[in-house]
């Protein structure tokens, strides 16, 4: 996708230069097509029409409470460690 991008801005300046770049990125966009081919494939599309906003309320209340308990953990584990280091410091003199 890169080389596709750059190829595109190249090709902006001057063709020719970007002609190597479009030969070299055309088998990776072939891949790629084929790889979204077969899992589109595989996949069965679910929809859903009606939620309502109390489930989509709560939804974000609880991923939200992980994410604050999760920032949490991470503070407490970092505060462990600076306590222990603290203590290495003084057991050690």
């Amino acid at each position: 996708m890169v080389l596709g991008g750059m190829s595109a801005v190249l090709s902006f300046i001057s063709p020719i230069l970007a002609a190597p770049l479009i030969y070299v990125s055309y088998p990776l966009l072939g891949y790629f097509d084929m790889v979204i081919d077969i899992f589109s494939k595989l996949a069965t599309p679910w929809e859903i029409n009606n939620i309502p906003w109390a489930i989509v309320v709560g939804y974000y209340l609880i991923l939200f409470a992980v994410i604050l308990w999760l920032q949490n953990l991470k503070g407490t584990e970092k505060q462990r460690n600076k306590v222990h280091k603290v203590y290495k410091r003084t057991v050690s003199i």
